[in-house]
């Protein structure tokens, strides 16, 4: 009889064979860990490698373009989150990595115009060169002329010289006056940015519009009649009001003036006109200056002159479609903050030029 108090014995292979098994069993796990975790690794450098080739490679929208302002000290982190917020790139984080690898260059201040979407090898090579876009801006007041002019000054002299011919061959139409024989006095005002290759007839149709869009703005129609004006006429009377009244706190009473004067049958009598005829922005105009055989002497011919002498602000369209109630006839700087004084008769024209004199004016 066995007692039962003795322990079994234990052999010593039975031993080594059980941690043998589950050394192996261990080893395999950990094979098996780093295998996956070696595939998880591959699968994310492989994901990020797709997601970086697709923001490099993106496709680009050239229907449109989207502008970017660089400033004095703007580094490539402003750049890659100006270009992000204006939508050219989808990350800037990618663009930021691709450009110190591609060793992007200084950037130079200035107008960089960008399609939506463009590949970074684009974006990098337009930010080798100089800005490829420009800026100028139309001023009331100013005639087509003096606008090829400023589009001259900003270094684009032959998109300056296209433009004069487009608009002396009215390669483009208003649609609120489509009959017109001229855009002088046709184009609105405000800020253009010139893009890569743009075309003058391109410019000065966006030009067109913005005047077509400001005119309607005001009330003013193809089918618009002011004081027995058509609307032709009535952008000749803006036109003169821009000149003549400068301020807009002159204009209202200024459009009235032309209007009254136009109603009785007077000459206008208005020096800006002659200065147009002579090709003069400003300036006084001398008793010889007064004798100009010019259809755009108004002292010497009655009525409007032939088309409008200027591009007139949104304010003097709006003076000219909305002329409010006065008899004047007359007006005169009288102060040097431009304030202009109006009058009903000659005398009392002569008493605020009288005025206008003791004041230096």
């Amino acid at each position: 009889m066995s007692d039962e108090s003795t322990p079994i014995p234990v052999t010593v292979e039975s031993v080594d064979r059980s941690e043998i098994m589950a050394s192996r069993r261990q080893h395999s796990r950990r094979k098996k860990l780093l295998a996956g975790l070696l595939l998880s690794g591959f699968g994310i450098i492989a994901l990020f490698s797709l997601w970086y080739e697709l923001q490099v490679h993106s496709s680009a929208d050239t229907k449109h373009w989207v502008v970017l302002e660089v400033k004095p000290g703007d580094g490539q982190a402003s750049l890659a989150n100006s270009l992000a917020s204006k939508k050219v790139i989808s990350q800037s984080f990618a663009f930021r990595l691709y450009a110190t690898i591609h060793s992007s260059p200084a950037l130079q201040p200035g107008l960089y115009a960008f399609h939506p979407g463009q590949s970074f090898p684009q974006i990098l090579e337009s930010l080798q060169g100089p800005p490829n876009a420009s800026r100028f801006t139309v001023l009331p007041g100013f005639t087509l002329a003096e606008v090829a002019s400023r589009i001259a000054s900003i270094h684009r002299v032959d998109l300056a010289k296209h433009f004069s011919r487009a608009y002396a061959h009215m390669a483009v139409h208003s649609k609120v006056v489509p009959n017109a024989s001229t855009l002088e006095g046709k184009i609105g005002v405000g800020e253009y940015i010139i893009m890569p290759g743009e075309k003058a007839v391109d410019l000065l149709a966006q030009m067109v519009q913005r005047f077509d869009a400001e005119a309607r703005s005001v009330g003013l129609f193809t089918a618009t009649k002011v004081e027995g004006q058509s609307a032709l006429q009535v952008i000749n009377v803006a036109s003169v009001v821009e000149k003549e009244g400068y301020y807009v706190k002159n204009m209202p009473q200024v459009s009235r003036v032309i209007y009254n004067r136009l109603a009785k049958g007077m000459p206008l009598q208005m020096d800006s006109t002659v200065l147009y005829s002579l090709g003069q922005d400003g300036g006084p105009v001398t008793a010889a200056m007064l004798k100009i055989p010019s259809p755009y002497n108004s002292y010497l011919h009655g009525g409007l002159p032939p088309t409008p002498i200027c591009t007139p602000s949104v304010e003097a369209l709006r003076a000219a479609v909305h002329p409010v109630t006065g008899s004047w006839l007359f007006f005169v700087v009288v102060d040097k903050s431009g304030t202009e004084a109006f009058s009903n008769s000659y005398a009392e024209q002569l008493h605020n030029q009288d005025l206008a004199r003791k004041r230096g004016l």
